[in-house]
C-alpha cells in the first residue's frame, strides 16, 4: 500500500495542457499537498540536492529460503536544509520488482539525533524466478516536520541505482548465503 510520502506513486498529468520548453529543465514540486511540474530557470533552479549523509546497510539473499535479509545497521551525517532544526529520523525500505511494489517495511524512529543506530532486521521473502531484477530503495525522512516527512535521502540497490547500488546488488545475488555490509550515499536525486 502506497502512501503520501512514498518515493513510488503514479504522476498523471494532461499533456493538451502542458507546453514544454526543451531547452530548460523541468522540476517536481509540491505545493499544498499536491504534486506539479514547473519549468524553470537556471536562476531559480533548486540548489545541489546532493547530501553527505550516508546509511550502513548489510543484504544478504538465501536462496534455498527465498529470502532477501537486510539489516538497517546506522546512518551519519543527516542533515536538513535548516542546520538548526533537530532530526528524528526514521528509514523505509521498499522492495520492488519491475517498479511493482512488493513490500515496505519502516524503523522506528530515533530522537534528536543526526548519526542514528537503527540496528533493525527486515526479511523479505522473495518467491520470483529472476531474483536479480528485484531492487532495494531505502529512504531515511525526517519525523519531526511541521507540515510532512521530510525525506533526507534515499539509495537505490539494484539495475535503477547507481554504480555503486548495482555493485552492490550484483555482489548480493552472485554470493547467496553471504552478508555484505557498505556504507551507502544518500541522494535527493531520483
Amino acid at each position: 500500500m502506497h502512501k503520501e510520502q512514498d518515493p513510488i506513486n503514479i504522476l498523471l498529468f494532461t499533456m493538451q495542457q502542458t507546453h514544454l520548453d526543451h531547452d530548460k529543465p523541468m522540476y517536481m514540486s509540491r505545493k499544498n499537498s499536491a504534486a506539479s511540474w514547473s519549468q524553470e530557470t537556471e536562476l531559480a533552479k533548486p540548489k545541489s540536492t546532493d547530501t553527505s549523509a550516508e546509511i550502513l546497510l548489510t543484504i544478504s539473499f538465501m536462496k534455498k529460503q527465498q529470502t532477501l535479509k537486510v539489516v538497517l545497521n546506522s546512518a551519519k551525517n543527516l542533515l536538513l536544509k535548516k542546520s538548526d532544526t533537530s532530526v528524528d529520523p526514521f528509514a523505509t525500505v521498499w522492495l520492488v520488482h519491475d517498479r511493482t511494489l512488493l513490500d515496505r517495511r519502516v524503523t522506528r524512529s530515533k530522537y534528536k539525533t543526526k548519526n542514528p543506530v537503527f540496528n533493525e532486521t527486515f526479511n523479505f521473502s522473495v518467491e520470483i524466478e529472476e531474483p536479480e531484477n528485484l531492487q532495494l530503495v531505502v529512504a531515511v525522512s525526517n519525523m519531526n516536520s511541521p507540515t510532512a516527512q521530510d525525506e533526507i535521502g534515499h539509495v537505490l540497490i539494484g539495475k535503477s541505482g547507481s554504480l555503486l547500488g548495482q555493485s552492490l546488488w550484483k555482489s548480493v545475488m552472485s554470493n547467496p548465503g553471504h552478508k555484505i555490509t557498505k556504507w551507502l550515499p544518500l541522494t535527493l536525486k531520483w
